[in-house]
């Protein structure tokens, strides 16, 4: 293994530590902070990758901080938007709005991948993962100014 695969794979598990905080942070700060907060992290992701670049060292540098962030943000994403969608349905339709979720978005993952593949090999791919980042902050601004910022915790 060399030296910079190395370094971004130490960084990469440098991210566990999102799972531990997952529970913490949304009894602190709430399910929808957490979200949008993940949401966040998960933007700076997109944007740091397409700066991947240099020495190898350099691009390993860029993308292990990418992922670490990525590590980071999963869990706090699934564990908060999990938990607001439990605490939102009525018990009787919890099998299926988890169900629906799920087919949708394992559905869109292999088309939406596809064309990104493709977009990427026609304009590039540092563009591309440009427009991905964009694509995360227009979300993250979508998120953050909804609803669901104020949505702390599930009524008991």
């Amino acid at each position: 293994m060399r030296a910079h695969q190395g370094f971004a794979r130490t960084l990469y598990a440098l991210s566990k530590p999102g799972a531990g905080l997952a529970g913490p942070l949304t009894t602190r700060r709430g399910l929808g902070p957490v979200m949008i907060a993940a949401l966040f992290l998960e933007t700076l992701s997109r944007l740091l990758l397409p700066f991947a670049g240099g020495t190898p060292v350099q691009a390993a540098a860029v993308l292990g901080l990418s992922q670490a962030l990525v590590g980071l943000t999963v869990p706090l994403w699934v564990v908060s938007s999990v938990s607001l969608v439990q605490a939102l349905t009525p018990e009787h339709l919890l099998g299926r709005v988890n169900s629906a979720t799920r087919f949708v978005g394992y559905a869109v993952a292999p088309p939406a991948a596809l064309g990104a593949g493709i977009v990427g090999d026609l304009i590039g791919l540092r563009p591309t993962l440009f427009a991905a980042g964009v694509i995360a902050a227009l979300a993250f601004l979508y998120l953050l100014l909804s609803p669901v910022r104020r949505y702390r915790h599930p009524a008991t």
